[in-house]
């Protein structure tokens, strides 16, 4: 009976920390300079979601790219190239640090992404991450 009880109440926490590790933590809406919004990026305590909301398309021999840039950051950091009609999901250690104000912005580039560790294409879409209370 005491290991029933421990073996449920276990599978409660585990249960209410994956419930509660998967709500945002952080948010950006990230808008086109001319038009609306496009994405949106959701940051957990494990991973980072792209989500395009508007899919468009891109010409043969383009792709699009997704960066962050913390604040203080000497340079944005690329996220790798994303599909434009699914969403994509990335573990939060893949990005430099997480935090209020951080940019996320994605670029159209050439099909093998940007050779320059810097955005090199026009920017599709920009915005800055808030912290969700």
């Amino acid at each position: 009976m005491a290991g029933m009880a421990a073996s449920a109440f276990l599978a409660l926490t585990v249960l209410t920390t994956s419930l509660e590790s998967s709500k945002p933590q952080y948010l950006a809406v990230l808008q086109a300079p001319v038009g609306g919004v496009n994405w949106l990026v959701e940051v957990d305590a494990k991973k980072v979601r792209l989500r395009p909301l508007s899919p468009i398309t891109v010409g043969s021999g383009k792709a699009v790219e997704f960066w962050t840039k913390p604040d203080g950051a000497a340079g944005p950091t690329s996220l790798g190239l994303v599909p434009t009609d699914q969403p994509t999901e990335m573990l939060l250690s893949s990005l430099p640090g997480i935090g209020p104000n951080q940019l996320f912005e994605v670029t159209l580039e050439a099909a093998t992404g940007s050779q320059l560790n810097r955005p090199t294409g026009p920017i599709l879409a920009v915005g800055r991450a808030v912290r969700l209370q």
